[in-house]
């Protein structure tokens, strides 16, 4: 059986090293964190709004791009799901974000299988991301 307490640690073990821009750590632990079959689809219709296969794949397009730190505002959480609605602020190219945005989190053999990532403002996340 599916354990929350487990998915929620390392969920945040992952936000931490994610904020701390430790790629590296994420790299030496990939095995770890994400299931084989990991996915992570971002909302909307900017250029980054897409499915990622893998987490290199979303490394490359994601991480380093801009940092967009998230405050957490509720997590609740079951046996296979998480669900977290943050607020994210970030500046790129003169742009402001600041804005909440909703992730559920699945967890497959207590790594995690699934993100997705819904803005909350779609014409202000695509104008950021334009």
């Amino acid at each position: 059986m599916s354990d929350p307490q487990q998915h929620l640690a390392l969920m945040f073990e992952f936000i931490g090293l994610v904020q701390g821009n430790d790629v590296a750590a994420i790299d030496a632990r990939e095995e770890e964190f994400f299931h084989p079959d990991f996915r992570w689809t971002i909302g909307g219709r900017g250029r980054i709004s897409r499915t990622y296969s893998g987490w290199k794949e979303y490394r490359e397009v994601i991480v380093g791009e801009v940092q967009t730190p998230a405050e957490i505002v509720t997590v609740a959480a079951n046996a296979d799901h998480i669900f977290a609605l943050t607020r994210l602020a970030g500046e790129r190219i003169g742009k402001r974000l600041d804005l909440q945005v909703c992730f559920v989190v699945r967890f497959d053999d207590g790594r995690i299988a699934e993100v997705r990532s819904v803005p909350l403002d779609d014409y202000a996340w695509d104008q950021f991301w334009a």
